[in-house]
């Protein structure tokens, strides 16, 4: 095509122009990305279970509210299940000067990702990890499913 035949209507070839539209429209629907799950503990008993599910490759995220600058800490127990992997494990604070001062309320953050599907059971202890004659002050377990 030339440029006198661009500018002014050149003849277009319906099936290719098809084929490509369709293409463009297959891939755009198989590339879709797995949807990402944030489960939040919000205070609650000493003792709780959620359960969630979720797709192969995607990440889940676990909070578990704490208080900075404390002797105790949220810590996986138990892992139940080889399809999640343990990606990083963070601390945030609530205050917005970003600093861990005691008594505010903080965050112990486990992000996992979904490396095949099946089932697993996460357990987390709130606790001083080095403490192991005393109970944990509250547990926590999720139990999560992962589709294909």
């Amino acid at each position: 095509m030339n440029l006198n035949e661009f500018l002014h209507g050149a003849r277009v070839r319906p099936l290719p122009c098809l084929f490509a539209i369709s293409l463009g429209a297959m891939i755009l629907g198989c590339a879709s990305s797995p949807v990402n799950r944030v489960i939040t503990l919000d205070g609650g008993p000493a003792s709780a279970r959620k359960s969630t599910t979720m797709q192969e490759d995607a990440t889940l995220t676990v909070r578990l509210p704490t208080t900075a600058g404390s002797i105790y800490a949220w810590r996986l127990i138990d892992e139940a299940g080889s399809n999640l992997t343990l990606a990083y494990r963070v601390t945030e604070n609530d205050s917005a000067t970003n600093h861990l001062h005691g008594d505010r309320t903080a965050w112990d953050v486990f992000t996992f990702v979904a490396s095949k599907p099946g089932h697993a059971r996460l357990r987390f202890a709130y606790d001083r990890p080095w403490d192991t004659e005393t109970p944990p002050l509250k547990q926590f377990a999720l139990d999560v499913h992962v589709a294909e």
